[in-house]
């Protein structure tokens, strides 16, 4: 006869799971089990239709027959679920020697404070497909510090990888290619959509040296896609000439000489054509608006947790983007 642990006494039988000691009546299970009732592990498929079937929470709790702050609860805990997995490591990131790094900031308010939301992505020199790394989400406004702070999260095995750097012409940009040793390629749209925005071409009249704005937009756009030599220092050299004119505001001419200082970052993809780097951000731009559209969607984003663990779920679901070469 089975004598019980505690007391070496009988054991008495209770059912086919539950044991107790006949002297000081303790009681345990035959087979261990968490208490409770079981979980439902319904968590991938909740995701799925959020993510993929760009279904709402009120549709599917309607759906489902309960309240929309069950199923929003029950949705939290799959988002958490998912976060707590951990990334699974790209075989295209580890097999490549060189990687370009593509970064772009997001910003939001939060009860009227600024949140800055830190994308980023991985793309090998010899690929076309980029790879999501998990986004940081800060409080203030973009800065070099909260780009140091981002850059930090990136795995060490792939940091050393990193030769080039894509992004638009943020503050500090310059700076943390050079401290990291980096080529550095800024982004060609968000320029000319600069210059194009200083055209005033919905009210002509009222800006002044049109038609030296209109030259000096010309004389960028071929600027940015022309490789070394006569024609583009002469075009380089107007500029300048351009920027002196009395005619011409003093913002606009800081924005000239800005070009004429930088115009090697933003040719970077002409300069070092092996690399194969892409000539705008435009990649980032768009994973960028598809988590807005989230936003706009789903209810439940107004916190910077909730937006958090929302957009790095999201991108764990969409982990790679398309990335052509310039």
């Amino acid at each position: 006869m089975r004598k019980s642990q505690c007391c070496n006494s009988a054991v008495w039988r209770i059912g086919e799971r539950c044991r107790r000691c006949s002297k000081c009546r303790r009681k345990w299970r035959v087979w261990k089990r968490k208490p409770g009732r079981p979980k439902l592990r319904n968590h991938g498929r909740l995701l799925r239709k959020v993510f993929v079937e760009h279904r709402t929470l009120t549709q599917l709790a309607n759906a489902e027959g309960v309240t929309p702050q069950a199923l929003s609860y029950r949705f939290l805990k799959a988002l958490s679920t998912e976060l707590k997995k951990g990334r699974i490591p790209s075989a295209a990131l580890s097999a490549s020697n060189q990687l370009i790094l593509l970064a772009d900031g997001l910003w939001f308010k939060f009860k009227r404070r600024p949140w800055v939301l830190y994308v980023m992505a991985l793309r090998p020199v010899g690929d076309s497909t980029a790879t999501f790394v998990d986004p940081l989400l800060l409080r203030g406004r973009e800065s070099k510090a909260g780009w140091e702070m981002a850059f930090g999260t990136i795995p060490a095995v792939h940091r050393r990888k990193i030769c080039a750097l894509v992004v638009d012409n943020f503050s500090g940009s310059v700076g943390l290619s050079r401290e990291n040793g980096w080529l550095l390629q800024l982004c060609n749209f968000h320029v000319l959509a600069t210059f194009r925005n200083w055209l005033g071409t919905r009210r002509p009249r009222y800006v002044g040296a049109s038609p030296l704005r209109f030259e000096s937009f010309k004389l960028v756009e071929d600027a940015v896609r022309m490789d070394a030599g006569p024609r583009l220092d002469s075009k380089l050299a107007r500029l300048v000439q351009i920027a002196e004119q009395p005619g011409i505001s003093s913002n606009f001419a800081d924005r000239l000489r800005e070009f004429h200082r930088r115009s090697d970052h933003y040719r970077a993809y002409r300069l070092h054509r092996r690399l194969r780097l892409p000539w705008t951000n435009s990649s980032l731009e768009s994973a960028g608006a598809k988590i807005r559209r989230l936003m706009r969607r789903v209810m439940g984003l107004r916190t910077p947790r909730s937006l958090r663990l929302w957009s790095t779920v999201y991108l764990r679901w969409y982990p790679t983007i398309l990335c052509n070469p310039g």
